[in-house]
């Protein structure tokens, strides 16, 4: 039988789903990115007309227009998977409170994931996600209980793990629609005993948050590009004063590149650290002045509490409100294997994980013990 997760605590029921913290920024979020894909197709059609308008080179024009098309379809997908249930959320959260629901299975297709629910009035009810990545998926199959708000005139729902503010959009399956056809999706267990990263959801978190931290690199990269995309044309038609441009560039995009790795300490390490050990619980107290800034990250600091007793100051470069909330709302968190100088830090077998450094240097910490 697979092991459970640690339990986290379960959302307010006795209120309106959208009173739940930090909700309202996970859904800016979800806009900002389904916004931001939008917009990429835009300016990819921009360029094309452009192209084309300037008798551009026709590899040049067609290869543009090719990604416009890709970026176009994208955004499409993301309309469809979430764009609508986006323009549904503030009203089911306005009225809606989190009601408990346990989860029957998990099925899966290759074109949907069905949850099999069972409302506290014994009714069976069916949700198709709309949009799911992977590690999410095995996080609710090993969850008992979820969350739903909704659902709306549409069938529209919210889906809620607990822990993670970020609600995973969905459908009600009308019964006409049931299919019983769908296989079962096979769960990974999670096993308490081995080292964090061998689990799936743990590991296909810490590559997500991976790929997030290299956006700090973003603006290196953007006045690289510039510095690059100056130089080459100007060598070519050799007019030496355009260099100026490029030395700038270049010369600007050295300190922001050793900001940003500056910022981001450890996290490159994220999965070496998670081989250190199992997971390990400790007593922990946020820096209570922290909050989150618009895409839900912010450094932060916290002090943990050793089983000798000892404290032990950390600083939590990239800390997400997920990991944040847990924190506060337990007093505790865990850690995998020993402290090291850096060390990674989260909830076992959930999306929950960050990175902590040791504020002050010194021998290496004694292992801990659950």
């Amino acid at each position: 039988m697979p092991h459970q997760n640690p339990p986290i605590p379960a959302p307010p029921t006795d209120r309106p789903a959208g009173e739940l913290r930090y909700l309202d920024l996970a859904l800016r979020a979800t806009r900002r990115h389904v916004r931001g894909i939008a917009l990429g197709a835009v300016v990819m059609w921009l360029l094309a007309a452009l192209a084309f308008g300037l008798g551009g080179m026709p590899l040049t024009t067609v290869s543009i227009t090719v990604l416009a098309v890709l970026f176009s379809l994208l955004a499409l997908a993301q309309y469809a998977a979430v764009g609508r249930w986006l323009r549904a959320a503030p009203r089911l959260f306005a009225t809606e409170p989190w009601r408990p629901v346990d989860v029957r299975a998990v099925r899966r297709d290759s074109r949907a994931t069905v949850l099999e629910l069972t409302e506290s009035s014994g009714a069976e009810v069916h949700v198709r996600l709309t949009a799911a990545v992977d590690l999410l998926r095995h996080a609710v199959g090993r969850a008992e209980r979820l969350w739903l708000a909704g659902p709306d005139e549409h069938g529209w729902v919210a889906v809620h793990l607990a822990g993670v503010r970020a609600p995973l959009p969905g459908r009600i399956v009308p019964e006409a629609r049931r299919r019983s056809d769908l296989p079962p999706m096979a769960i990974s267990a999670f096993d308490p005993a081995a080292p964090a990263s061998a689990d799936v959801v743990t590991a296909g978190t810490a590559r997500a948050l991976l790929r997030y931290s290299r956006q700090l690199y973003v603006p290196a990269k953007t006045l690289l590009a510039i510095g690059l995309g100056v130089l080459i044309p100007a060598l070519w038609i050799k007019q030496y004063a355009l260099l100026v441009i490029s030395a700038v560039a270049f010369a600007a995009a050295v300190p922001v590149f050793l900001s940003a790795r500056k910022r981001l300490g450890d996290w490159p390490k994220l999965l070496r650290l998670l081989d250190a050990g199992p997971w390990q619980r400790v007593p922990a107290e946020l820096d209570p002045l922290w909050q989150p800034g618009g895409r839900g990250f912010a450094d932060g600091k916290a002090t943990l509490t050793l089983p000798t007793g000892e404290n032990l100051a950390v600083r939590l470069p990239m800390l997400g409100f997920d990991v944040a909330e847990y924190v506060r709302n337990t007093g505790t968190v865990w850690i995998a294997g020993e402290p090291g100088p850096s060390f990674a830090i989260g909830v076992p077998g959930s999306p929950i994980l960050a990175v902590a450094h040791q504020l002050q240097s010194g021998p290496r910490r004694a292992q801990l013990h659950a």
